[in-house]
């Protein structure tokens, strides 16, 4: 959803997806699951689920939804795509972000901004411009 906002806004992004579709972290995890709150705390920005969905979301029906989203909000997905670290450049005031591409070779890109869209349990954790992020 930050990807698609930020489109509307007209600022470049890429998403990064190690599943080979969108979604797949949802359609890999086991068969019987729904999502554990009502549809009414997971609608998506400019997208509502349509009103005729359940109250409680197949994972399978979120992970369609998730890629029709991309779609159609026009999201730019790497997909078999591997964040694996970056560095911040101060001097550049960018990033030095690898990835591991599906082909096995490694990408180098410079963005101002990184986001890790990992989850909505926690903290976030911002870092400043003296840390250094790093993945494993």
């Amino acid at each position: 959803m930050l990807a698609a906002r930020l489109g509307q806004l007209n600022v470049s992004t890429l998403v990064v997806e190690e599943t080979e579709r969108v979604g797949d972290v949802w359609r890999n995890r086991y068969r019987s699951l729904k999502l554990h709150n009502e549809i009414c705390m997971n609608h998506f920005a400019y997208m509502p689920f349509p009103d005729t969905w359940p109250v409680y979301i197949p994972k399978d029906k979120l992970a369609d939804w998730l890629e029709f989203y991309a779609e159609s909000m026009e999201v730019n997905v790497w997909t078999q795509t591997a964040f694996l670290g970056a560095q911040y450049e101060n001097s550049a005031k960018r990033w030095n972000a690898r990835l591991r591409m599906a082909d096995g070779s490694i990408k180098i890109m410079r963005p101002s901004h990184v986001v890790l869209a990992i989850g909505v349990s926690g903290l976030p954790n911002v870092p400043t411009s003296k840390d250094k992020m790093h993945s494993g």
